[in-house]
């Protein structure tokens, strides 16, 4: 008799189930459906970047001085973009490549492949030049004189992921990759003899991961490289030349009214500027 009963009771339910189904289906028939595609198509374009600091630095309270610089070269022109702050410049690459709403990127020429340069539209933003930096502690002062590679042979760089490395190789040095932070981690371990930075970018550094220790790091007395740190948009997304005139226009308007350099003053980076 309970079996019946049950069997009776999940019929009865089955039935309701399916009634609540029929009910419900027509309605949702006619409701509006919203694609990923059109989302994707309704989202607003915007740019990536990646953490550089003391250019990007992730911090909304001090963004840094690329960040300030180009929201307001867009919004001079009445055209405020939003910029997503990414922690590795690979990611930020990705989606500058891979995302369509994804307009542009702020970075550094040293670390695109030329192939990527050529298939970017470059607006440049400051110029950058590096130093080598190495740990007293590990080597006294054997190289506070060295102003040749050729004098580093059998020694060992750590170099940003992307970064050539033909001039290390033929001078004999031998080379081992990684992000900035990390690199100078290996330095104070001494897992690497020098590696290179954007000058305030690895005082940036240093001074917050070995503030006791600060002063134990210190510079070959010979320039690393120079580049530029631009803007790159990307000529496949629908509103690049658009954006890319706004940009243009916009920074040409800092640079008139004082703002572009009072910028960078804010980060002591003026002497980075781009010359008019």
């Amino acid at each position: 008799m309970k079996t019946i009963l049950a069997l009776h009771f999940i019929g009865k339910s089955l039935a309701a189930l399916l009634l609540a189904l029929a009910i419900v289906q027509p309605a949702s028939a006619t409701a509006p459906r919203f694609s990923a595609a059109k989302l994707a198509a309704e989202a607003k374009p915007h740019l990536v970047a990646y953490e550089y600091p003391p250019l990007v630095t992730g911090n909304e309270s001090e963004a840094g001085a690329a960040i300030e610089m180009v929201r307001q070269a867009f919004e001079a022109m009445g055209k405020p973009i939003s910029i997503e702050v990414l922690p590795s410049r690979s990611f930020a690459l990705h989606l500058l490549t891979d995302d369509e709403k994804v307009l542009g990127m702020l970075g550094e020429a040293r670390l695109l492949t030329l192939a990527e340069r050529k298939a970017l539209a470059e607006e440049k933003c400051l110029r950058l030049t590096g130093k080598f930096y190495y740990y007293r502690p590990a080597h006294g002062e054997d190289l506070a004189g060295v102003r040749d590679l050729k004098a580093l042979k059998g020694y060992v760089y750590g170099a940003v992921a992307g970064e050539s490395t033909d001039a290390y190789a033929k001078a004999g040095i031998k080379v081992t990759d990684g992000e900035p932070k990390l690199l100078l981690r290996k330095l104070q371990n001494r897992e690497i003899d020098f590696t290179s930075a954007f000058e305030p970018m690895g005082e940036w550094i240093i001074t917050r991961l070995f503030p006791a220790e600060k002063d134990q790091f210190t510079t070959l007395p010979m320039p690393a490289w120079e580049t530029t740190y631009s803007l790159w948009f990307n000529p496949a997304h629908a509103y690049a030349k658009e954006w890319r005139q706004v940009f243009v226009d916009g920074m040409k308007k800092l640079k008139r009214s004082g703002a572009y350099l009072e910028i960078l003053r804010k980060y002591k980076l003026d002497d980075w500027a781009l010359k008019p």
